[in-house]
């Protein structure tokens, strides 16, 4: 059943969408992150450089260079998906080395 509520806007059964947008959304987050855990732990658990390993910090490195301009062709989750498929091509960094890296081979 379809209503109208004051807006004009449509309901269903008296609902707005709210809350089955937040628990898509829940979703959503939870299958990136089950999605980024098992990038890390394909590629490695580690920095590669100074073996932090704390996954809050970890970051994906492309190993060729590129990274920056592959990343805004896919979206995120895409993002990942490639990684994935590819492992071969990058490597686990910390944010710290990531920065120091890019600062050395002036990727900025």
């Amino acid at each position: 059943m379809r209503d109208l509520n004051e807006n004009g806007n449509g309901i269903e059964n008296g609902r707005d969408g709210l809350e089955h947008k937040s628990k898509r959304t829940g979703l959503r987050e939870d299958f990136n992150k089950n999605l980024r855990q098992r990038v890390l732990s394909l590629i490695a658990a580690r920095c590669c450089r100074c073996g932090f390993d704390d996954a809050r910090a970890l970051q994906m490195d492309h190993r060729y260079g590129g990274g920056t301009r592959e990343r805004r062709r896919f979206s995120h989750t895409t993002h990942h998906l490639h990684v994935l498929h590819n492992p071969e091509s990058y490597k686990v960094l910390c944010a710290n080395c990531n920065t120091i890296k890019r600062a050395e081979d002036a990727e900025w």
